[in-house]
């Protein structure tokens, strides 16, 4: 996320905070709270197409999808809804990189039977085009869903 090539993470805590853990083992407080609130959290790539990794969340509550765009000052931007509903019934969200080759990241999501591809739109946020019907079950073990 803070484009030094390095593997990072991000991680919230029991106070429902988000950090930032960079490759080279530093942390940074890039969500002071409220994160309690999502019950899916995934990073990788830019979907807003601003040059910036981004964050996506699910509201636990409604089902509700949103883009926290990453800002110049190494935090979060304000949030962005991109999925208005019905969420909430996908047992995993996983922002993937560009899988489709559309020069976008995508985004897979699961209903414990079906794996959906959402192909990042070049105006940023989402559209779903693909469903996979197979043994997708498979792809938790090589992706740590």
């Amino acid at each position: 996320m803070n484009g030094d090539r390095r593997a990072d993470a991000l991680l919230r805590d029991e106070a429902g905070r988000l950090w930032f853990m960079a490759g080279n083992a530093t942390e940074r407080l890039i969500g002071s709270g409220g994160w309690k609130a999502f019950d899916a959290i995934t990073r990788h790539g830019d979907f807003s197409c601003d040059g910036r990794e981004d964050v996506i969340a699910r509201e636990k509550a409604t089902g509700k999808l949103w883009l926290y765009p990453g800002a110049s000052t190494r935090t979060l931007g304000a949030r962005r809804l991109i999925g208005s509903g019905g969420w909430n019934s996908m047992d995993h969200v996983l922002a993937v990189g560009d899988t489709s080759g559309g020069g976008r990241p995508d985004l897979e999501a699961s209903d414990g039977s079906t794996l959906y591809q959402h192909q990042g739109r070049a105006t940023g946020g989402l559209r779903k085009v693909d469903i996979f019907n197979r043994s997708w079950w498979a792809l938790e073990k090589a992706t740590a869903f």
